[in-house]
């Protein structure tokens, strides 16, 4: 519905003219030029002249242009249907839902067009495998790469509780269905998302997984400061993988994006590998404790994490941390009968005026070359006192045991009693320091106190 021109600029001239059929359009300071609100499968002639002052040249030998036949699709495919390169380009003119038991094949190279506020709806089966040299692209009408126009959104790929999808070599372009799951692609079904694109998807997620999962070799764009990459969400019982991807992002640095998301996964293997999170994405990963109890856990430590790993809730499961950077945005509760653990070469972040709870088993378990902090946000050297926000420290329960070696508690004391550890339960403290405290003491012991070494 819109032809695209350019043309290369005239020595000394800033203004142009540009005909299209007979209508001329003046004053444009560009060298580029879109026509819109054209029909499709129409034919025109489009010319350019330059205007230098009250010069005026001749058009240009007029071009003739005709604009694509989309084939138009909506509604319910309720037998197995083919979208074939021939056809192409798809416009998809209202919602498409594939029934349950029922295939859609795209075809490499097929081009999807999608109107504002619709999507593709999948009770039944989507197989898009494309191919490098012919990705299949979904995308909105008004893309301006693959189009004309500056891109709007429209409602990304849903598959249900009773689909499947398989998604290879594909781009999917300017998707956010607006609802409370705002992302491009939603799965609660059974999906497999390889080597594939997702960019300008200003969603609360390009991809969220609720169902058995494989996301492995994509590129994807986190395109707004308060959103992520991946979300984990509502996923029980299920097996994922996510692998192998590349999160990056074109927005300025914040606290507020992340690159995975692991919101609620209540049973299934779990393996989080190989993935790079780009350093703008100050926060790599984000663990909800109170909903995270996968039945294992693989490869989480290969990983290029450039940002940190955000941490908070009630921990459900035990967990031994690999060596990463983390950040403890909110308290963070050690139930009795559970145990964190983290190991050497790490550093903790807390927030100010936040806790780390111990009611189970803490253990810091750092060595003499491969130390762990937990300190504030600026991680300064400067004396307490100078400009840094103090965290609460570390509150350690009747029924809890701290444990720490080779470990420096920096700047804690915000809270309960301006104390770095305050403890009713059993510490351990081995080639450690307390450092920059805020108050008088260090630390501060009940009676009923077992110090070990």
């Amino acid at each position: 519905k819109s032809i695209q021109i350019s043309w290369s600029p005239c020595y000394g001239v800033t203004e142009y003219d540009v005909k299209i059929d007979d209508t001329i359009y003046e004053g444009v300071t560009e060298t580029t030029y879109t026509f819109t609100g054209l029909s499709v499968n129409s034919t025109h002639t489009v010319q350019v002249r330059p205007v230098k002052g009250e010069v005026t040249g001749g058009f240009s030998t007029a071009l003739t242009v005709t604009t694509q036949n989309a084939t138009m699709v909506s509604g319910t495919i309720s037998s197995n249907t083919t979208w074939t390169v021939a056809n192409s380009p798809y416009l998809v003119t209202g919602d498409v839902t594939v029934s349950s038991g029922v295939t859609l094949t795209v075809e490499p190279g097929v081009v999807v067009f999608f109107n504002s506020g619709c999507g593709l709806i999948v009770n039944g089966n989507l197989s898009a495998d494309g191919t490098t040299a012919l990705p299949i692209v979904f995308t909105c009408e008004d893309d301006p790469e693959y189009a004309c126009g500056e891109g709007f959104y429209w409602d990304g790929i849903a598959v249900n509780s009773t689909g499947t999808a398989t998604i290879d070599n594909a781009v999917v372009r300017y998707a956010n269905n607006g609802e409370d799951t705002a992302t491009s692609l939603y799965s609660a079904g059974t999906i497999s998302v390889t080597n594939s694109t997702f960019a300008h998807c200003d969603s609360m997620a390009p991809i969220w997984v609720a169902g058995e999962s494989v996301i492995t070799g994509n590129d994807i764009d986190v395109s707004l400061v308060n959103y992520s990459g991946i979300i984990v969400a509502n996923a029980e019982d299920n097996n994922i993988t996510i692998s192998s991807n590349n999160i990056s992002t074109q927005v300025e640095e914040s606290f507020n994006a992340s690159g995975i998301y692991l919101a609620g996964y209540l049973g299934g293997d779990l393996i989080i590998q190989n993935n790079t999170v780009d350093e703008k994405l100050l926060i790599s990963v984000i663990v909800d404790l109170n909903y995270f109890t996968p039945d294992s856990l693989t490869g989480f430590e290969n990983n290029t994490f450039l940002g940190l790993v955000d941490l908070f809730g009630s921990l459900k499961t035990n967990w031994s941390l690999p060596a990463y950077n983390y950040f403890v945005d909110s308290n963070i509760t050690v139930p009795s009968g559970k145990t964190l653990t983290f190991n050497g070469n790490s550093i903790v972040y807390v927030r100010p005026d936040v806790s780390i709870n111990v009611e189970g088993t803490l253990n810091s378990v750092g060595t003499s070359d491969k130390p762990i902090y937990f300190t504030d946000l600026t991680m300064t050297e400067q004396a307490a006192g100078d400009d840094n926000d103090y965290w609460n420290g570390f509150n350690v329960t009747s029924t809890g045991t701290l444990d720490l070696d080779y470990t420096a508690i920096m700047y804690a004391g915000g809270d309960i009693d301006e104390n770095a550890i305050y403890s009713c339960g059993n510490v351990d403290i081995n080639e450690s320091a307390i450092l920059y405290s805020n108050g008088n003491g260090s630390y501060l012991f009940e009676d009923n106190t077992e110090i070990l070494k």
